[in-house]
């Protein structure tokens, strides 16, 4: 049966207009006049009948919700214009005029400026349900206002009733027709989801490996056919249960489930077989919500690890990232772009230097793509997340029988592995000093030795080092060898941090937003100016990976195309962009000064005007309190410097 939309109208005049949308649907929308209860009928009717969404105004959306909580539910919104009008129209009857809404209902207007425009006294009520409405219309009818303006039919008549006069805000032709496009863009993306998870399914049930998901409650939510087999265990007695239920008297699954190391790695004897267990987090962004396992039979594989022939992209050794996908337009990043391409054409050691966030790795892998190693493999390690013996044997490898638990024939080490391509050593300024000697004697003898062995082997590899610290002063001060140092910094390419290149915000925010709006089937969000001018002025600790995460989480979170504003300003409070809300008072300058680079009037006026608003975090009355101006006047001011 195919997707459809049904308009709810509680009134005939919004009825007809829905109709002669519904006219050019070929069928796809309906319309049904119910109002409170016959609205809720209708709509359980229609979700009885297959897929299909519900648009409706804002006060039936709340009781439709509550009765079909599987469909999807659209607001039908109501323009600036036809607010304006309303309003307008109202004030013939006295200046003091109420606007009653529903709790939830957004507009898309500001009040306080409309209030100066027509030099009314305009109060904003809400009601909660239908008995509240007469509760209100009451306390406006005490409150001595000369006429409500609603956009529900309901609430113009129990105005009347009480002798009010009720103005109605029409809804027009644009509105309806954009709520039901939002509405037909909610079902293509379930049905676009219901397809990704029978494609995911598939693909998990084709992997190797066996997979099991376990969410934030730690309940087991998927298990593949291959885990099944490993473990010997059915999916159906697992899915549904938490881990603690489903490992209680079951062995092998107890020591699948229970945590490994740092990395969450490690290794099992079950029924004669080796199986490799890895458990990792799954985030969005910063907040994990579940695990994966994974466990992968190696009894077989082990004899394949030394083939030689093995191309780099079957062992996933291949760098993702060119140096064009580095985001910005900043002179310091630009400089350290075209830096990295001319280090790309040599095989000298290169160090690359920047806070955490910067995009290290990235540059790294650029570095790779653009060089004659490309063809080669890219292989990366976190000096700082391995202890000293363990990063010993994975740099360098180890012989059979190097020491206790040494697998049956020895293992390469990475150097090894990304002969002819490329290595990166991250972090190394927290590579052991015990290590620092052994790798000088690498990067200049060109050859190493695996532990526990005596030959000497020799390795091709391009050395890239990556680091967030000041190696030169930890050489001076004798926390790393101050010959390797040297050696590492042959050449050597600075990544500014995001705070000196702030004019990058804009771009990068962009980027993202169009990343996660498509990752997560969102319909573009976009930032306002004034919320830019937030993530200007924060000094991002994290660079550019904290900026992603703070976005991520708003698209994730976003309902509104045009963006919601106080959803953003709680979202940078909760990360420590701001320390307040969006309406706490803006600090002052510090002496009461602002520095401005001298230019036109304005241009130097823009820059004040740009500093206030940042730093009101977008209070703009707290903003025209400073000017000691009137928000119509700084509305206009902006809309010109934008």
């Amino acid at each position: 049966m195919p997707e459809r939309v049904l308009v709810v109208s509680p009134h005939p005049q919004l009825t007809a207009m829905a109709a002669a949308v519904a006219a050019d649907s070929h069928g796809t929308v309906e319309v049904a006049e119910a109002c409170l209860q016959r609205a809720v009928d209708c709509a359980r009717r229609m979700e009885g009948q297959g897929r299909c969404a519900i648009v409706t105004t804002p006060y039936h959306s709340s009781l439709i919700r509550q009765a079909v909580r599987t469909t999807p539910v659209v607001v039908i919104g109501v323009t600036p214009y036809e607010l304006v009008r309303a309003v307008y129209k109202a004030r013939r009857f006295g200046s003091r005029i109420a606007f009653l809404g529903y709790g939830d209902e957004k507009l898309a207007l500001d009040f306080e400026e409309l209030r100066e425009m027509l030099g009314l006294e305009l109060e904003i009520f809400h009601f909660r349900d239908g008995d509240d409405i007469k509760t209100q219309v009451r306390r406006m009818r005490e409150l001595a206002f000369d006429a409500v303006v609603t956009t529900g039919v309901c609430a113009v008549q129990a105005a009347r009733a009480v002798g009010l006069h009720g103005t109605l805000v029409h809804i027009d032709r644009e509105a309806i027709e954009d709520a039901i496009g939002q509405a037909r863009n909610i079902l293509a993306a379930h049905a676009r989801d219901l397809e990704r998870d029978q494609q995911l399914e598939t693909v998990l049930n084709s992997s190797r490996d066996g997979i099991i998901v376990i969410d934030r409650h730690g309940t087991v939510t998927l298990v593949n056919a291959v885990a099944e087999s490993l473990l010997g265990v059915r999916s159906c007695e697992l899915v549904g249960r938490s881990a603690g239920a489903v490992t209680a008297g079951h062995e092998t699954l107890a020591r699948v489930f229970q945590d490994g190391d740092s990395d969450g790695h490690r290794r099992l004897h079950v029924g004669g077989r080796e199986l490799a267990v890895a458990r990792k987090p799954i985030r969005v962004g910063q907040r994990s919500v579940g695990s994966i396992l994974t466990v992968h039979d190696v009894t077989a594989a082990a004899p394949a690890e030394h083939a030689s022939s093995r191309k780099p992209s079957h062992q996933g050794l291949v760098a993702k990232y060119e140096l064009d996908d580095v985001i910005g337009h900043s002179a310091g990043l630009r400089q350290a772009v075209q830096a990295a391409r001319e280090f790309a054409r040599v095989d000298t050691t290169l160090l690359l230097a920047g806070e955490s966030g910067t995009g290290k790795e990235l540059f790294a892998q650029g570095i790779h793509n653009a060089s004659a190693r490309r063809h080669g493999p890219f292989v990366a390690v976190n000096c700082a997340t391995l202890p000293a013996d363990l990063l010993e044997s994975e740099l360098f490898g180890y012989d059979d029988g190097a020491f206790t638990g040494a697998r049956k024939g020895g293992k390469r080490g990475l150097f090894e592995q990304a002969s002819g391509g490329t290595l990166l050593l991250d972090e190394i300024g927290e590579i052991p000093v015990s290590l620092q000697a052994q790798l000088l004697r690498v990067l200049q003898e060109k050859e190493i030795r695996r532990v526990g062995g005596s030959r000497v082997i020799p390795v091709d590899v391009r050395i890239i080092a990556a680091t967030n610290r000041d190696l030169r002063r930890d050489s001076q001060e004798s926390r790393f060898r101050s010959d390797l140092f040297f050696r590492l910094n042959v050449l050597n390419v600075r990544i500014p941090p995001l705070r000196e290149r702030i004019d990058d915000i804009p771009v990068l925010a962009d980027y993202f937003i169009h990343k996660y709006c498509a990752l997560f089937h969102r319909i573009h969000v976009r930032l306002s100016p004034d919320m830019l001018e937030v993530l200007a002025a924060y000094h991002w600790p994290g660079n550019v990976r904290e900026l992603e995460c703070v976005l991520e989480r708003y698209v994730l979170l976003c309902r509104e195309s045009e963006g919601d504003a106080q959803l953003f300003y709680r979202t940078a409070c909760e990360a420590g962009i701001i320390s307040t809300d969006d309406t706490a008072p803006a600090p002052r300058p510090v002496d009461g000064y602002i520095s401005v680079q001298l230019g036109t009037m304005d241009e130097m006026k823009r820059q004040i005007i740009r500093h206030l608003v940042s730093t009101a975090r977008g209070n703009k009355q707290e903003v025209a309190r400073l000017l000691g101006v009137s928000r119509t006047t700084l509305w206009k001011n902006l809309k010109q410097f934008d």
